[in-house]
């Protein structure tokens, strides 16, 4: 027997409700911050992704050559695709963008509890602005999404840092600019892998021994005035600690404190980020990073820089601010916290027929129904009166509309109401003049 492919999903009718819900969840935060819906192809040129998405990204790629013989690749993650469109038409936008999707995305990687091969990702991303109120707005529709979901800091933790912040720290203790990048990946797997493995990558990656134990030691520091401290030390730049600052006293300003801890092993993989980087874990640390994102002010103008004339560049929004949730994990932690709701199929109501006369009877009524905004389903081909009650229970029915022989010779109906097992005679007509 053929099975589904190894790290992808099916969604049968009960998960796809789930499914729904969560992504409606996602609409609802999304519509009330302001930001519009989009989409694109799931197929993009594999160039796109091997220009800036970073080395561990373009390794998980599924990629495949089109007839043509061009190199394309199942898209990974959304942001290159948006950095693509926005390029496309740059002259047709207003001063700020405010954009949401949910795509589903690829990527060929170990499969863990909270990770496939493919998922959705609900996608905020903020073009246009410098100051941190980017980052609050995003962070800000994220949590109320928690929210609507039944979460709270209870159960989930926001964890921020900053590269640029780290990036110049790592400097000032003497790491050098090229090789910034591999120690960015290797901090990324703290807590995935031993600390000592750290320090080989860190080694490997051209650092001394002492300076990869110092390394180590800073991405430790979980109190933000204490990094001051080191900035001091080495002379480093305070841009990044200031961003920072200012990022933590609008979130506390906003009512978020009790979701914020400072954490200098955020890096996010993407070698795109250029400032502030956050991720949203559960609180219990059973599962992996729920979300995350970062500003990756760097990006759309680098892809600008190939794909543009040089009078065109200028025009290209270089700030933004942008934030992926996927729906793998989270369905884990809600199915571990018991807050999934159990979405049965619900019918307005279910047409039983006795014979195949009364389906021709039924049928103006079940159109009806529909065209006025009612769930409704007749039963085909009609079967014993048992049969067909049982199906209306199965399929989740509020009301039976009965018709037999006698229904149809005095041109009336038989209507039940499954929960109350009331039921009334009304006239055919009469019926169809009530749900006009």
């Amino acid at each position: 027997m053929i099975q589904v492919t190894k790290g992808m999903r099916d969604f049968y009718p009960e998960d796809y409700r789930i499914q729904e819900w969560l992504f409606n969840i996602f609409k609802q935060a999304s519509k009330l911050s302001g930001f519009e819906y989009y989409d694109c192809p799931v197929v993009e040129a594999e160039e796109l992704y091997v220009r800036k998405a970073g080395e561990e990204i373009t390794e998980q790629l599924y990629t495949f050559e089109d007839k043509s013989n061009r190199k394309l690749a199942l898209r990974p993650e959304m942001t290159p695709s948006l950095a693509r469109m926005v390029i496309q038409k740059f002259k047709e936008f207003p001063g700020k963008i405010k954009w949401t999707s949910i795509p589903q995305c690829f990527r060929y990687e170990r499969m863990t509890r909270g990770r496939k091969r493919e998922h959705y990702q609900w996608n905020l991303d903020y073009l246009g602005e410098k100051s941190m109120m980017a980052e609050l707005d995003i962070i800000a529709t994220a949590i109320h999404a928690f929210e609507l979901m039944g979460l709270s800091s209870k159960n989930v933790r926001l964890r921020i840092s900053n590269r640029k912040l780290l990036s110049d720290l790592l400097l000032g203790f003497g790491v050098l600019e090229s090789q910034i990048i591999d120690v960015f990946l290797s901090i990324d797997k703290l807590g995935k892998i031993k600390d000592e493995q750290i320090i080989e990558l860190l080694e490997k990656a051209g650092l001394s021994s002492d300076l990869s134990q110092k390394v180590l030691e800073v991405i430790y520091i979980k109190d933000i005035k204490k990094v001051k401290t080191f900035i001091d030390s080495c002379d480093a730049s305070n841009e990044g600690y200031l961003e920072i600052q200012e990022l933590f006293s609008l979130l506390e300003i906003y009512g978020f404190s009790d979701y914020l801890e400072f954490d200098f092993s955020i890096v996010r993989g993407l070698a795109y980020y250029t400032g502030t980087v956050f991720e949203f874990f559960d609180a219990r640390k059973t599962l992996r990073a729920i979300a995350g994102g970062g500003r990756y002010d760097n990006l759309i103008q680098n892809l600008a820089d190939v794909d543009l004339p040089p009078k065109a560049k200028g025009s290209i929004k270089k700030e933004a601010v942008g934030f992926g949730f996927g729906d793998v994990v989270i369905f884990e932690l809600l199915k571990d916290l018991k807050l999934l709701p159990e979405l049965k199929l619900t019918l307005d109501y279910y047409l039983i027929p006795f014979s195949e006369d009364e389906v021709k009877y039924l049928l103006p009524i079940v159109a009806k129904l529909r065209n006025q905004g009612f769930t409704a389903e007749i039963h085909y081909p009609p079967q014993k009166p048992k049969k067909m009650f049982e199906m209306a229970s199965k399929r989740g029915a509020k009301n039976g509309i009965i018709a037999g022989s006698q229904e149809l010779d005095k041109s009336i109906l038989k209507v039940k109401n499954f929960r109350s097992r009331e039921e009334t005679q009304v006239r055919f007509t009469d019926f169809m003049d009530s749900i006009s």
